[in-house]
């Protein structure tokens, strides 16, 4: 079939738009990786981005319908264009269609750069997840490239012989060809050693982080409640961290959000207050809210719909009441729990604005909860609690600026965690809600994790992918050795006319 020269399309650069197309799917179906690892976050996520936007907007589910979209978009290109190649009908597509393409791809990363900035240091997460399975990637990349090598020792063999040959140019490409691939197989064969997996250690496995219900276990029940810490317990934690804030009459009580529209029927019992702050109310106000039954009606983390939380237990929640931080106290002290108390500072024109921490400090230091109690603070007056700061200080200066331990989210570097286990400072890692971050967390030997849900780890003997590093390397060693001994025996066979290459694709054997 003949064309006009203008609107073919070479086959090099055929082969660069399908590769276009093929990185584009990749990289817009990567967000189904990060929907599965930030499942537990979406609901804030989602709450997140309305507050930059407009409320009450499913902008997770709009993102994932724009996703299909592009996808469908980019695989319908690349199957028309791989036909195309096939029958030798390297048509150019209108240039439209590369710019539409390229276009597409660039708001698709705007988007991503979007929900990193709504999410915060919860996108971190999503690299501990990675960081987590990177034995099970690093094994894959390895058998990839291993098995690749069948196919690609051939050209291999033909560039080396190409070395002789008197052209300067034939040469030149042949060594530059030779050595990228080698560069290639080099870099891959080193990175299982040179980026070891936490998981991987040369000591001892540092003892399991004990587990603190973050809000109580805020996708287990309704958070800051009473009902939800009660609820874990059966989940092994030691503790509970609770969002704290006084009242326009002076009583601290529970509440995470600045408004109580998100965890209370306020908009139902006070329509005209429902925007106003938290703090702004009376706590009589307060205690009439119910604060339990937008759990179960919204089921913001999906865990009745997946029977985690049964329904019947669900309805129980309908009804609970914005607890006190003296039920808190209470409670904590009854049961013997850790409570991580975080206080929200009221604005200025709050009556309470100068008084709030000190009013919480000395409530916790007249409770028998002790070094129990977690706050943000480094005065001596309060050594009978326990004193955390954050990953900002080092281990010089931790115990000379008066501080017990440290609170860090997730986004700490690996080494500065590991330097505080072995120098036995106590550290709490938040917000960890899947097994395979928590496992890089428990080999760097975190004291505490922060959960919202505490039934994952509950039960875990060992971290995931965990071997010290003799078998690690052993492990790599005997794949090395077997890909060796396959492609060995594939070129014995060749040479010996027992297998052939026959096309672009087929690996055929050719019998006695």
């Amino acid at each position: 079939m003949k064309h006009d020269a203008a609107i073919i399309l070479s086959p090099t650069i055929a082969k660069v738009r399908m590769a276009f197309y093929a990185f584009a799917i990749v990289d817009i179906a990567f967000v189904y990786l990060i929907y599965g690892v930030l499942q537990p976050y979406l609901y804030d996520l989602n709450l997140y981005i309305g507050n930059y936007l407009q409320p009450g907007i499913n902008y997770i589910l709009l993102i994932g319908i724009l996703s299909v979209v592009f996808l469908a978009w980019f695989f319908a290109l690349i199957t028309i264009l791989a036909k195309q190649f096939r029958r030798m009908e390297q048509r150019r597509p209108p240039l439209s269609v590369l710019v539409t393409s390229i276009i597409i791809l660039v708001v698709w990363n705007g988007l991503y750069v979007a929900i990193d900035i709504a999410a915060g240091a919860d996108a971190f997460i999503v690299f501990r997840f990675l960081e987590g399975i990177c034995l099970y990637l690093f094994v894959g990349l390895e058998c990839f490239m291993i098995a690749l090598l069948v196919k690609i020792t051939p050209p291999i063999v033909h560039h080396v012989r190409q070395f002789r040959i008197p052209s300067t140019r034939t040469r030149a490409r042949a060594i530059i060809s030779f050595s990228l691939i080698l560069a290639c197989y080099t870099i891959s064969f080193s990175l299982p050693f040179l980026l070891p997996p936490p998981t991987i250690t040369n000591g001892p496995l540092p003892p399991k982080p004990l587990l603190i219900g973050h809000r109580g276990a805020a996708d287990y029940a309704p958070e800051n409640t009473i009902t939800a810490v009660n609820a874990s317990l059966q989940f092994d934690l030691v503790g509970w961290e609770v969002d704290v804030q006084i009242s326009h009459d002076g009583v601290f009580f529970l509440m995470h959000d600045d408004t109580l529209e998100r965890t209370t029927n306020v908009k139902s019992v006070y329509p005209d207050l429902a925007n106003q702050l938290a703090c702004n109310f009376n706590f009589s106000q307060i205690a009439s809210l119910d604060a339990g039954s937008w759990f179960v009606d919204n089921d913001p983390y999906g865990t009745i719909a997946a029977g985690i939380v049964s329904r019947s237990q669900a309805d129980s929640y309908r009804g609970i009441k914005v607890p006190t931080l003296q039920d808190a106290i209470t409670y904590s002290e009854a049961h013997g729990l850790i409570m991580d108390c975080d206080l929200k500072t009221p604005p200025k024109d709050h009556p309470y604005y100068s008084t709030a921490k000190s009013g919480m400090l000395a409530m916790l230091e007249a409770s028998t909860l002790g070094k129990k109690s977690w706050v943000y603070t480094s005065s001596p007056l309060y050594a009978n609690l326990t004193r955390m700061c954050t990953s900002n200080f080092t281990v010089a200066n931790i115990h000379a600026k008066g501080y017990d331990m440290i609170n860090t989210d997730v986004n700490i570097p690996n080494a500065q965690l590991h330097d505080l286990y072995q120098h036995g400072i106590p550290s709490v890692v938040y917000v960890v809600d899947n097994v395979e971050a928590f496992s890089t967390f428990w080999a760097l030997g975190a004291t505490y994790v922060k959960t919202d849900q505490p039934w994952l780890f509950s039960n875990l003997d060992k971290p995931i992918a965990f071997m010290d590093q003799e078998q690690y390397a052993t492990l790599f060693l005997i794949l090395y050795g077997a890909g060796a001994g396959a492609i060995a025996i594939f070129l014995l066979l060749k040479s010996r006319g027992k297998i052939s290459i026959k096309g672009r694709k087929e690996l055929v054997y050719k019998p006695e």
